[in-house]
């Protein structure tokens, strides 16, 4: 049993994870990789995109240098997954001068539920509860609130982007009565 657990652990370390970056490839004008350790940014139609690959998500913030608000219509704006299934993005106002961030795919919502039992390698954080160490403790001296997982989200936001494959963004805009589209395709990256 020993040795078994041993080698499973052995596994786990040497498999090592994938790390994945972007190439966008569409619009032609505009191609560029899109990669971890720095940040690569166009200006389009006066409003600055900043792209960077994270932990093999591309998070992408739309910067609105101008005086005037510009809406991300949500209604009019799309997301055509690795699977070629369309996903709706969420509308957001982007202020004069500030920005708003996109992530794809999107991070899930994930609730930690307590108590747990788990298995593995890493650091926690504990608190000291009236000079006493109440670890897993859930009763009067525990005052961190409690949070359940996900029970039903929103599954047509939800999605993967899965191993070499090609992502469309359809980005609708309005500038005051000025409407604006963006069209862009990324390709993911094994690195």
């Amino acid at each position: 049993m020993l040795r078994l657990t041993l080698l499973i652990c052995m596994g786990l370390l040497l498999s090592g994870c994938a790390t994945y970056e972007f190439q966008l490839v569409q619009p032609e004008t505009l191609t560029r990789h899109v990669g971890s350790k720095e940040e690569t940014s166009f200006t389009l139609d006066d409003l600055v995109y900043h792209m960077q690959a994270i932990e093999g998500r591309m998070v992408m913030r739309i910067e609105n240098p101008g005086d005037v608000p510009v809406l991300l219509d949500g209604q009019r704006s799309s997301v055509v997954d690795s699977k070629r299934q369309s996903r709706p993005l969420r509308g957001q106002s982007i202020a004069p001068r500030s920005f708003v961030k996109l992530i794809f795919p999107p991070l899930r919502a994930r609730y930690r539920a307590e108590p747990t039992i788990g298995i593995g390698f890493g650091v926690g954080v504990s608190r000291f509860h009236h000079g006493g160490y109440y670890a897993g403790y859930a009763g009067d001296f525990y005052d961190e609130p409690l949070y359940l997982d996900q029970v039903s989200g929103d599954e047509a936001t939800n999605w993967d982007w899965e191993g070499e494959t090609t992502v469309r963004i359809h980005l609708a805009f309005q500038r005051g009565d000025k409407p604006l589209q963006h069209e862009f395709e990324f390709k993911r990256q094994k690195m």
